[in-house]
């Protein structure tokens, strides 16, 4: 077996040997390219380093050398510039008379040529066309070798990388079935990627509108941390999304120049972007950070490998999501549904029974004379009036019945009149088309209604808003806005954190989005939810059909 860097040492050794056995003043082995029309490499004896210089880096095939490649066949020349195919030797290329050409061939197959050229002692004779033959033979017998081993190197590391692709997607398949959070599951592909394309680092991001979250990370990239976010706008994500494909940029790249002004200068030096994508539903990306200076081009090989690995992460970022997902709809749920129970016990009991006392007191004030014991009476029914309304308002909060009962135009108007109570803040609202339209699913008008929630929260803690605005528009979708007339903030401040994943989620959870519009004259919150219908209620339905 020969190697690569093997074989041109051998191939310079044989070409120094050819020259002298055979007495040739110029010597040279030339390697043809895949196509067979150009050298790959030429390595030569003869000509000094100056004259060196002064060619061409290599010989381009033309006139006798041309002959040569088109007819692989034993040459002999007794002066080349005879020759009805010689064209003229290159600007400072040395004069050459006697020539002699000899093919290498690999499994029959024209593999180079083997040039001899300025015998010292006079013209080629058979001998010399005899050693030219067997020294030819030898380059070929070496070059077969050197390919069957790079193809067998390229096969075992082709079988390595299948290997660790698998036991990579092993981990995260058992991941996917055993870890309960979805951010463990990222956190395994991140692992698993890194050791796989053998990176200084990889980072997952997941797609959230405009903008990317960082969900995982493995390895260092300057300040980077998990939860992040990115605009994809002019972002080397942006690219690969669009490509539907890896794309690689190296420092100097304006878009890895714009990610280091958040991470850090100097951070990166190559990154390669592959898009995470699952039944044409973008997910998010997977980065590969590579070291290096200047950074090594990404092979094909390595490509298809990262590709690859993505395509079967994305299948696993779908069910863990899928999973995540379900498991918080179902615990929401859950608590709505507490919530409910909650607000009607305490509606249908607790606030009866206070509501009957507060009754009963104002009955037995009227029934007393007795200055002292009326006005401890007028202050126990006062205690009791103040119990009922903290308990009405705990009653709204834990589940409006409004919402459960005439729907969520209904629960947003009564949700605005108890903020403003509470705050001063004065509301307006637009809600024409909620109010005129059918009942929405309950799982949508509870996401739409607790989004409300938050940013009116928010705007009474955070803004310093005298007004703010609740629009709801319906056509095919729930459009929902917020809009405060507050100082705003910066998405970066810690103001920007209060609820804003909690509204996000629930945007998500029902196939929404959520985002936020901060400005120097007020934030808007604007949520997309998908208008799905209520289920026919089936007692309605018997009623009506009797």
């Amino acid at each position: 077996m020969v190697s690569h860097l093997e074989l041109d040492a051998l191939l310079e050794a044989l070409v120094h040997a050819a020259g002298r056995l055979t007495g040739a003043g110029y010597a040279a082995i030339g390697v043809l390219a895949g196509d067979r029309t150009r050298l790959a490499r030429f390595v030569e004896v003869g000509a000094d380093d100056v004259t060196h210089d002064r060619l061409e880096p290599l010989p381009s095939g033309r006139g006798l050398l041309g002959v040569a490649h088109d007819a692989p066949r034993l040459v002999r020349i007794e002066d080349v510039r005879e020759h009805p195919a010689f064209d003229g030797f290159p600007p400072g290329h040395p004069a050459l008379t006697s020539f002699l050409t000899a093919p290498v061939l690999v499994d029959g197959e024209a593999w180079g040529m083997l040039y001899l050229a300025d015998r010292a002692e006079g013209d080629f004779g058979p001998r010399e066309l005899e050693t030219a033959q067997r020294l030819a033979a030898w380059a070929g017998i070496a070059a077969g070798n050197a390919e069957a081993y790079a193809r067998s190197e390229r096969d075992r590391l082709a079988l390595e990388a299948a290997v660790q692709g698998l036991e990579a997607m092993v981990d995260i398949m058992l991941a996917v079935g055993t870890e309960p959070d979805l951010a463990e599951v990222l956190a395994v592909i991140a692992r698993r990627g890194r050791s796989l394309a053998v990176a200084r680092a990889v980072v997952i991001g997941l797609r959230e509108g405009d903008e990317i979250v960082v969900g995982a990370l493995d390895g260092e990239v300057g300040t980077l941390a998990v939860g992040q976010r990115f605009s994809l706008r002019d972002s080397l994500a942006a690219k690969a999304l669009a490509r539907r494909g890896a794309v690689r940029a190296v420092s100097g790249d304006p878009v890895l120049e714009r990610f280091e002004m958040v991470v850090g200068r100097g951070v990166l030096t190559a990154v390669t972007a592959v898009p995470l994508v699952h039944r044409d539903e973008v997910l998010g990306i997977l980065e590969v950070v590579d070291d290096g200076d200047p950074p090594p081009e990404l092979d094909a090989q390595r490509r298809r490998l990262i590709e690859s690995f993505a395509a079967s992460a994305s299948v696993a970022i779908a069910a863990a999501r899928r999973a995540s997902d379900e498991r918080m709809r179902t615990a929401l749920r859950a608590q709505e549904h507490e919530r409910m129970r909650w607000a009607r016990e305490l509606h249908d009991d607790t606030l009866q029974e206070l509501a009957a006392l507060t009754m009963e007191l104002a009955t037995a004030r009227r029934a007393i004379d007795h200055p002292e014991a009326r006005a401890r009476l007028e202050h126990a029914m006062q205690r009791a009036t103040r119990q009922v309304e903290g308990l009405r308002a705990l009653i709204t909060e834990l589940r409006p019945l409004g919402l459960d009962d005439l729907g969520l135009a209904a629960g947003i108007e009564e949700l605005a009149a108890r903020f403003t109570g509470a705050t001063g803040i004065a509301t307006s609202l637009d809600l024409d088309d909620v109010q005129q339209a059918p009942r929405l699913d309950p799982d949508v008008e509870t996401a739409a209604y607790r989004i409300t929630q938050e940013a009116l929260t928010n705007v009474g803690r955070h803004s310093g808003a005298t007004h703010a605005d609740i629009v709801v528009r319906q056509d095919g979708w729930i459009d929902l806005r917020v809009t405060d007339d507050g100082r705003g903030f910066s998405l970066g401040s810690p103001a920007a954190g209060f609820g804003l994943e909690g509204m996000r989620e629930r945007a998500g959870l029902v196939g929404g989005s959520l985002e936020v519009l901060p400005g120097a004259g007020g934030t808007t919150i604007h949520a997309r939810l998908p208008a799905l219908l209520a289920a026919p209620d089936p007692t309605t339905e018997d009623q009506e059909s009797v």
